[in-house]
């Protein structure tokens, strides 16, 4: 794994936060990773309502008092990460006020990051993960990748060195870009595996069916041996047949992967609290760390580099 030069962590300082931050340490040994809070602006309307509250003497107080909640939340959880370890890249904490998803996605392109690790704040594998939530529509709309950590997952407990990678492979627009991204986060010796998933239809003769499965699978071999993946990896190459959110989800749990890899589909023209796309059920259901590639991270990755924020 060579490292990120910029690593984003949004947090709300919850108990799953620090499993978050420790990813985007490991991820950037040599680079920098910002810690992100979001806090809603207050309802001016409503304070406006009260007449005995001066509005503009109580929106100074209440900044005042987020700025030191914010420094000792930032310390401490930093204090708590590195662990009196060396080497570890620098941190430095941002406040932003407004809506969540879209200052952490503002945030993101204006500095900009290169990937982006965030909790579920849910448990892991239930469906209480909510599709309403700020992580699901940050996948949505994020302009980089975004490594979404599962509560109690083992990357927290061995940060950012996977050793089992699966990336779900469906020759879409996400698939190469997908494979050459988990194929940098790979620790020695680790193996990298392909899976694609072929939905056959029922009425075709089974010998239709293996023989279509053998053409698939010299497909995503000679699809993988055209990426420009790092010389001396592992790479499998699997093909399988059914529901490509289940047997994706099931191929992770009989190789015990320690990441799995989607593309993430687009927002233009979904309900956001719609569960439909294999994205959206991977992340739902998987025990494992869930990487994503954003329709976002595609166009930004074609254009010119941004401005970066001081």
């Amino acid at each position: 794994m060579t490292g990120f030069a910029r690593v984003l962590a949004p947090v709300d300082f919850s108990d799953d936060s620090r499993g978050a931050v420790a990813v985007a340490f490991a991820l950037a040994p040599a680079g920098e990773v910002v810690i992100l809070n979001v806090d809603p602006p207050p309802d001016l309307e409503a304070l406006e309502a009260h007449a005995e509250i001066e509005v503009p003497h109580f929106l100074h107080s209440l900044q005042d008092h987020r700025r030191t909640w914010f420094a000792t939340q930032f310390t401490e959880l930093v204090t708590a990460v590195r662990g009196g370890h060396a080497g570890q890249p620098a941190a430095r904490g941002e406040m932003r006020a407004g809506d969540a998803v879209a200052e952490i996605c503002r945030f993101a392109a204006e500095w900009p990051a290169e990937i982006m690790v965030i909790g579920t704040h849910g448990e892991s594998g239930s469906t209480r993960f909510l599709f309403g939530s700020v992580t699901a529509k940050v996948t949505r709309r994020a302009p980089c990748p975004v490594l979404v950590i599962r509560p109690r997952s083992r990357a927290t407990q061995t940060p950012g060195r996977f050793r089992e990678i699966l990336v779900a492979v469906d020759y879409s627009i996400f698939s190469a870009p997908s494979v050459v991204l988990a194929a940098s986060l790979l620790a020695p010796g680790a193996r990298l595996t392909l899976l694609h998933v072929w939905q056959s239809p029922s009425i075709l003769p089974l010998q239709f069916t293996v023989d279509r499965q053998r053409v698939a699978v010299e497909r995503l071999e000679r699809f993988a041996a055209g990426l420009p993946l790092p010389a001396g990896i592992t790479v499998d190459c699997m093909v399988d047949i059914g529901s490509p959110a289940a047997r994706i989800l099931g191929q992770a749990e009989r190789m015990d992967a320690d990441l799995v890899v989607v593309g993430a589909h687009g927002q233009d023209g979904i309900l956001e609290n719609v569960v439909g796309t294999v994205a959206d059920r991977v992340l739902r259901h998987a025990y494992a760390p869930v990487l994503l590639y954003p329709e976002g991270a595609l166009r930004a990755a074609s254009a010119p580099a941004p401005v970066r924020v001081s």
